[in-house]
């Protein structure tokens, strides 16, 4: 990545994106809320922590039910890569986020000394994370879909793990012996780790406070609030509202 053209986030969540066009390379970092970025041969389902490329040229628009927000980046040159749109996750920690909201502060912070080297020095580190991530082993496309499937539907509290490997051109146990193979987790408790995931971040993310356990409890996937508390202990050991309190003094 290089020669930054502008760098944004979205301070309120939007809903619908209309379509656009750029005449220069575009990454978009989601930090809240899950939609469809539709463009011209695909339609990507994002969630938080997902980050797509998508080279000049490439008609896109986004649509959310529940709102969404993300920080934008464009810019001219990006090494190594074909045009084409490129859809990788974050690590846990977060790295990617915090790297594009240094270089967001130092572009936005006219009193910035010696910007121009910052901002190349933090594309450059930008552009390993992805050349790294790129770089990852093959992996059985049916893993990666199934992968791709438990993420897409973490939300979804009527999505059944055992419905969706039934459509698929193995044996289940088969299936489960390639996926925990590959993956370390067995497919169910891939989507378990996932959802308790996601509800750490949830519970911790000052955006959501206003919201009830329920409410949360129903953004990964649990209908039932009982049984999520129940899952979010044996995760952590806490209860969510014990874990709301130690992350509140920390």
């Amino acid at each position: 990545m290089k020669d930054l053209i502008g760098i944004d986030i979205m301070h309120q969540k939007e809903f619908f994106h209309p379509s656009a066009s750029h005449n220069c390379w575009e990454v978009v970092y989601y930090i809240e809320g899950t939609g469809k970025l539709h463009t011209d041969n695909r339609i990507i389902n994002f969630i938080p922590g997902d980050i797509i490329y998508y080279p000049p040229g490439t008609n896109h628009f986004e649509t959310s039910e529940e709102g969404y927000r993300n920080i934008g980046c464009t810019f001219f040159t990006m090494e190594y890569f074909k045009e084409d749109i490129y859809v990788f996750h974050d690590n846990s920690c977060e790295d990617y986020k915090q790297i594009l909201l240094q270089l967001m502060a130092h572009n936005h912070n006219p009193e910035t000394l010696n910007r121009k080297n910052i901002t190349s020095a933090l594309l450059s580190v930008l552009s390993e994370y992805i050349v790294s991530w790129n770089m990852k082993p093959f992996k059985n496309p049916l893993v990666e879909k199934c992968e791709r499937v438990i993420i897409e539907n973490l939300s979804n509290c009527n999505f059944k793990i055992n419905d969706y490997l039934d459509t698929l051109p193995f044996t289940n146990t088969h299936f489960k012996r390639l996926f925990k193979k590959e993956t370390g987790y067995t497919p169910d408790v891939y989507l378990f780790e996932k959802r308790m995931n996601y509800a750490m971040k949830l519970i911790s993310n000052k955006n959501y406070a206003g919201y009830s356990m329920k409410e949360i409890a129903f953004r990964c996937g649990y209908n039932d609030i009982y049984y999520f508390s129940k899952s979010f202990k044996r995760k952590t050991r806490y209860s969510p509202t014990e874990w709301l309190h130690m992350e509140s003094h920390t």
